[in-house]
C-alpha cells in the first residue's frame, strides 16, 4: 500500500511527466487499434466471397451482348453448356434491385443503421426481404413496389456513409476486384447523394425470381469449378469461354471478362496486406518513440526524485523498493 501512496505522491509532484508517459503510450495504441479495424473491416468485407475465391473457376462480367431474344438465349445457352461448374450471382441490376445469389445475400456482414439483416429470401406473407440504402428515407417494415408485381419489405437500413459491393467490369481484374467491395454512397442531411449515384435495394436471387419464369442472368458472378472436375473437362471449358468472349464481339460495347478465382483471392489478399505494409512502418517508428520518450521520461523523473530516494534509501528502503 505505501508504495502506491509513494507513486501518486510522485506522480502529483511530475503531472507534466506523466502526461507525457500517458500520451505515448495512447497514441501506440491508438495505431495498433486503427490498423486492426482496418484489416477486420476488410476481411468482413471478402467474407461472403471466401468460399469461392480458394476454389478453381473464374469470377465474370459482362455487359449484354445480344440485340435479339434468340441471341439472349443463345448467349446464356453458352454458360449451361459449362461442365462440372456452379454459378453464383454476385450482382445483376435489374433497374431498382440488386439481386445476390442467396450464398452470397445471407453472409454479407454490411452495418446497419436500424434493422437486421434478413435469415430468409421472405416473409411470411410472402414478400421479398430487402436491405436498403437510407437515401430511399425507409424504415423497417415499410414496403416498395418493385414493377407493380413483386412487394419488397425492408428488412434493414444501411449506414450513411454506405459500403456496397459495386460490380463491374474494372472488377474484372485480380488488382480492381477487392477496391470494388469498396464502393462508398454517402448522403446528405436531405438525402442526397454527395458519392456514388445510385440507391441499393439489395435482395436475395431466391426471393426475387421464386414463382417467375425469369431465371435472371447475371451480368457479373463466380463460376465455380467442382473439386473433382477433370482435366479434360477444364478444357473444354476454356473453349467455351472463348466462345463467350468473342460473341457478337462486332458490336459489343465491353467485351467479358474472365479472372481466375486462384488471381482475384491473390490480389485481394494483396490489397488486404497492403494495410500492414503501409501501417507496420507506422507503428514500429511509434513504439521506438514510445520507448525513447518513456525511458527519457523515466530518467528525468529519476534524477528529480534523487533527493527523495536518498532520503527513503537512509530510511531503510532498499533500492529495489524505490524501483518499485
Amino acid at each position: 500500500m505505501k508504495y502506491l501512496r509513494y507513486g501518486c505522491l510522485s506522480i502529483a509532484k511530475n503531472i507534466l511527466f506523466t502526461f507525457f508517459m500517458v500520451l505515448e503510450i495512447l497514441v501506440l495504441l491508438v495505431s495498433t487499434n486503427v490498423m486492426i479495424a482496418s484489416v477486420n473491416s476488410r476481411e468482413m468485407l471478402k467474407k461472403p466471397f471466401s468460399n469461392f475465391l480458394s476454389q478453381k473457376g473464374y469470377y465474370y462480367f459482362t455487359e449484354p451482348m445480344w440485340d435479339t431474344a434468340e441471341q439472349y438465349k443463345e448467349f446464356t445457352g453458352l454458360f449451361a453448356k459449362l461442365r462440372s461448374a456452379k454459378f453464383y450471382t454476385a450482382e445483376s441490376n435489374v433497374n431498382e434491385a440488386d439481386i445476390v445469389d442467396d450464398e452470397i445475400f445471407f453472409n454479407y456482414s454490411m452495418p446497419l443503421q436500424s434493422g437486421s439483416w434478413p435469415t430468409q429470401s421472405k416473409d411470411e406473407q410472402g414478400r421479398i426481404y430487402a436491405v436498403v440504402s437510407p437515401d430511399l428515407k425507409k424504415a423497417p417494415g415499410d414496403t416498395i413496389e418493385l414493377y407493380g408485381d413483386r412487394t419488397v419489405v425492408v428488412s434493414g437500413v444501411l449506414t450513411n456513409i454506405t459500403y456496397v459491393p459495386l460490380f463491374s467490369n474494372t472488377a474484372g481484374s485480380a488488382k480492381e476486384f477487392y477496391r470494388s467491395l469498396n464502393y462508398s454512397s454517402k448522403t446528405d442531411e436531405d438525402g442526397n447523394y454527395m458519392g456514388g449515384d445510385n440507391s441499393s435495394i439489395i435482395v436475395s436471387s431466391s426471393g426475387f425470381y421464386e414463382g417467375s419464369d425469369d431465371d435472371g442472368f447475371s451480368c457479373s458472378g463466380f463460376i465455380v469449378y467442382d473439386e473433382n472436375i477433370s482435366d479434360e473437362d477444364i478444357k473444354y471449358n476454356e473453349k467455351i469461354i472463348e466462345q463467350i468472349k468473342n460473341y457478337n464481339i462486332e458490336t459489343a460495347v465491353v467485351s467479358p471478362e474472365f479472372t481466375e478465382l486462384s488471381a482475384v483471392n491473390e490480389g485481394t489478399d494483396a490489397y488486404i496486406a497492403d494495410i500492414y505494409n503501409r501501417m507496420i512502418p507506422v507503428i514500429l517508428g511509434v513504439a521506438a518513440v514510445v520507448i525513447i520518450g518513456l525511458i527519457g521520461t523515466i530518467a528525468i523523473n529519476t534524477v528529480t526524485q534523487l533527493k527523495n530516494y536518498g532520503i527513503y534509501y537512509l530510511c531503510g528502503s532498499r533500492w529495489s523498493d524505490c524501483l518499485k
